[in-house]
């Protein structure tokens, strides 16, 4: 993240980060009323949005589940400095799915995720990036190693036309 007042990077911890919150729904609101608890968890989730968020502060994720009785709905509010939109993808399909598995009472919610341990990770990328890197500059060098030698380095190589606007340069 980055300091609001001197724009300067700085680090933001994760307990300050994140932030994970159930919020009951009034026990006056009946359950059964689906149009009056919509209403109220939409009223609670425009509250959230009116909220300033603070990159140097956090949080930069704020996960809120309100409940009434039976029913739970979801808001989960990233900052768009936080995470680009595959990112956000990626964690509100894999929250979902540790959220109902849960749900679900599973005793392992992470093994609904069915991660790969063998996955490539973002270090693997930085390392493939940088091979990526290397090779280009090779070939790069490869070609004017090969071409550069065939490039007239005399005045007098050159081909006539040339010759003449290449004199008419060094007047100046």
């Amino acid at each position: 993240v980055f300091d609001e007042d001197t724009g300067d990077p700085s680090f933001l911890a994760a307990e300050d980060a994140l932030r994970f919150q159930v919020r009951e729904l009034p026990p006056a609101m009946h359950a059964d009323d689906a149009a009056a608890v919509r209403r109220h968890v939409l009223s609670s989730v425009t509250e959230c949005l009116q909220q300033r968020w603070s990159l140097s502060e956090g949080p930069v994720v704020d996960c809120s589940v309100f409940c009434s009785g039976q029913q739970q709905y979801v808001a989960l509010f990233v900052h768009h400095i936080s995470a680009d939109f595959v990112a956000l993808h990626t964690l509100a399909t894999e929250w979902m799915t540790l959220y109902h598995a849960c749900a679900r009472g599973s005793g392992d919610a992470s093994a609904a995720l069915s991660i790969d341990a063998n996955a490539p990770t973002y270090e693997d990328f930085i390392a493939w990036q940088a091979e990526q890197q290397v090779a280009l500059r090779d070939r790069a060098l490869a070609f004017y190693e090969q071409e550069l030698p065939s490039v007239p380095t005399d005045r007098a190589q050159l081909p006539p036309a040339l010759q003449t606007s290449a004199e008419a340069d060094d007047v100046d």
